[in-house]
């Protein structure tokens, strides 16, 4: 049978029917298994740095641009270098302003960590400043960007799609795996440790 959600409810409804006969649950697509999408996947870097090595030392602009986050979920910063040279920054942001969860309450908190990532007023910070680098109209493809923590995955479709060539994260993982996506468009992933 295939390892999805209906087999398991399957099993567990007819206990007896099941454990008369071989039953081998398989890893197969015959429909969506909706638990597979509550899994947190760990980002599996192609390499690690350390945060004093020469690539390591960009993600402390990442690191201190979350602090600028007024978002109790998460804080969370990126920036963006092209040889060696500051691009720009942003951070996650809500909007209209950053009070608007706090004034209209927020969504998230009805929702488990990493789902539902379009009910929300943040905005996230490698969307952001992917946007503001087109609005000042700074080429990011070739460049590399760092982020605080590892993107979700729609974020990371935005960045597969502004041309980056490398992405540092220091920690994180992803609901639904991001990492595909990235070397889909041939972005090298980089763990940056301390």
């Amino acid at each position: 049978m295939p390892d999805d959600h209906v087999s398991r409810v399957l099993q567990s409804t007819y206990p007896v029917w099941f454990s008369e006969r071989r039953v081998r649950l398989a890893s197969v697509f015959l429909i969506w298994d909706k638990m597979s999408t509550k899994v947190q996947y760990e980002a599996e870097p192609d390499r690690t740095v350390h945060l004093t090595d020469p690539e390591g030392q960009w993600m402390a602009q990442a690191k201190g641009e979350e602090t600028k986050s007024s978002d109790w979920w998460r804080h969370i910063g990126a920036a963006a270098y092209r040889d060696g040279v500051l691009l720009l920054t942003a951070h996650n942001e809500h909007f209209p302003t950053e009070h608007a969860p706090y004034e209209d309450g927020d969504p998230r908190g009805s929702f488990h960590r990493g789902g539902d990532l379009d009910k929300t007023t943040a905005g996230h910070a490698e969307v952001l400043l992917i946007a503001r680098a087109a609005a000042a109209g700074i080429p990011l493809g070739g460049a590399d960007l760092l982020v605080s923590t590892f993107p979700c995955p729609p974020c990371a479709i935005s960045i597969a799609n502004a041309g980056f060539r490398r992405l540092f994260y220091s920690g994180g993982y992803s609901m639904i795996s991001a990492a595909p996506i990235l070397r889909s468009r041939s972005i090298e992933i980089i763990r940056v440790v301390e």
